[in-house]
């Protein structure tokens, strides 16, 4: 009897022990943990391939607020890739990365169109848990088809908000994070884009020697004032984000990630009977070109070639198209 209690116990330690040393049987008993540790002055390149839609409809004050767009406005669509360099310029318990343009290329229509972009510098802060707490030109021209607001929004896939503890695959978490934007024809008064994200943690797959966990996410932008606004003005607007990002659990890194943002907001001015409405909306994949060099080609718009404008429900009642996997799969 005794020998058949060593023999359990030591098919117990062996099982135990396999279980530490295979990687996807560990991950699923103890669970991962997401890293975030920036060395200051580490610089890498980071590009972004993606498609604008810029909308704009001005029309008789509405009954009641309206946030749908007339079917009849022609948007401008846009195609543009970015070559940027990533410097981490702090490092510690609240980084912060800059990002230089160092190429631009925009098109409209098969025609190519010169950025205000090119040379631009931006700082982006962050919390210690790699949230999103400030971005800013530091040198440059705003860009009026990317203004600074919506570039954060399109760098922010990068930075994926890390949980507290581990995480076996299946879980999820939550965070928000938020940034304002200048309203042009409110004399730059500020609305608050308030980002209401959920992550999950949909796998963990091996990769040359690495470990990267595909992280999906969606949720949706609060739009509120964060100005007072001048008198008999209202404003309202809403927003939906969906995604997916593959990170390297060496080095804490997102590789590359694949992102949809539609927002819209609606100003009414009620003593002059009219109200505008602006829709944005943008998919795109960043990604870095060292560890996924080729990940542009197999990039492919939602974007609509006829003109149309795209309703803001086909994001919310998920009819836009998923983004499509990274794909080839990142290098360690």
């Amino acid at each position: 009897m005794k020998r058949i209690f060593i023999a359990l116990a030591a098919a117990l330690v062996f099982i135990f022990l396999l279980i530490l040393i295979v990687p996807s049987w560990r991950q699923s008993l103890l669970g991962v943990s997401l890293p975030f540790n920036l060395q200051a002055g580490r610089t890498e390149p980071v590009s972004v391939v993606s498609m604008l839609l810029n909308a704009r409809e001005i029309r008789p004050l509405s009954e009641t607020p309206n946030l749908e767009m007339d079917e009849t406005v022609q948007p401008e669509v846009y195609d543009l890739a970015l070559g940027l360099l990533e410097k981490v310029a702090l490092a510690g318990a609240e980084p912060v990365v800059n990002y230089e343009v160092k190429q631009a290329k925009l098109a409209q229509v098969g025609v190519s169109k010169p950025t205000d972009l090119l040379d631009n510098l931006y700082s982006l802060r962050l919390t210690p848990q790699a949230v999103i707490n400030g971005f800013e030109l530091l040198r440059g021209r705003q860009f009026a088809i990317l203004d600074t607001p919506r570039l954060a929004q399109t760098l922010a896939p990068l930075w994926i908000p890390r949980p507290q503890g581990t995480l076996k695959p299946g879980q999820s978490w939550s965070q928000r994070w938020h940034i304002t934007y200048p309203v042009d024809t409110l004399e730059g008064k500020r609305l608050n884009l308030e980002h209401r994200l959920t992550y999950q943690l949909a796998e963990i797959r091996p990769d040359r020697g690495s470990q990267l966990a595909k992280i999906t996410y969606r949720g949706e932008i609060a739009v509120t004032p964060h100005d007072p606004l001048p008198a008999h003005t209202e404003v309202l607007g809403t927003g939906n984000i969906e995604g997916e990002a593959y990170l390297n659990l060496s080095t804490g890194l997102v590789s590359i990630a694949d992102d949809r943002t539609a927002w819209l907001y609606v100003v009414r001015h009620l003593d002059y009977q009219a109200e505008e409405l602006r829709l944005f909306d943008r998919k795109s994949r960043v990604f870095r070109p060292l560890i996924v060099p080729n990940a542009a080609r197999s990039f492919e718009s939602a974007m609509p070639q006829d003109g149309e404008a795209p309703d803001l429900q086909q994001v919310q009642k998920g009819k836009a198209p998923s983004p499509p996997p990274a794909s080839p799969s990142p290098r360690p």
